[in-house]
């Protein structure tokens, strides 16, 4: 697996969005198998919970095993405490979330664009906007 960190600046935050992309690798002899430039890959939106960051899913669990495993994009915004919400008077965290920043990781990273092949999860009040 490789571990990307990103930053780039959020039309909807009006400040730095940031974030990691973990990609699996796929070994083929012991050698990774280097992709095709038209694959893409399966991906998970993995949102953290309130008293939680995105690098508590990598701190805390297998997560680089199961992307390499399932040969899936994991995907782990930083939304800080923002409820995922659009603020009436602050950012427009949720606009951010499902325009702008679902379309930029598709146009920087291999993954998906299909609806079938983008699984949304999370927990604790990340785990409320997966439904």
């Amino acid at each position: 697996m490789s571990i990307h960190q990103f930053s780039f600046y959020s039309n909807f935050l009006k400040t730095q969005a940031t974030g990691i992309v973990i990609l699996p690798e796929y070994k083929v002899d012991g050698l990774v198998r280097i992709p095709k430039p038209t694959d893409r890959l399966k991906v998970l939106w993995l949102l953290h919970g309130l008293e939680d960051s995105n690098q508590s899913f990598i701190q805390n669990s297998a997560i680089g095993r199961y992307a390499n495993d399932n040969q899936i994009a994991i995907v782990l915004p930083n939304m800080v405490r923002s409820f995922y919400t659009d603020m009436v008077r602050g950012p427009k965290y949720w606009s951010f979330l499902i325009s702008e920043f679902k379309n930029r990781l598709q146009f920087f990273y291999p993954l998906s664009t299909k609806a079938s092949e983008n699984y949304v999860a999370g927990v604790s009040i990340g785990w409320l906007w997966c439904t």
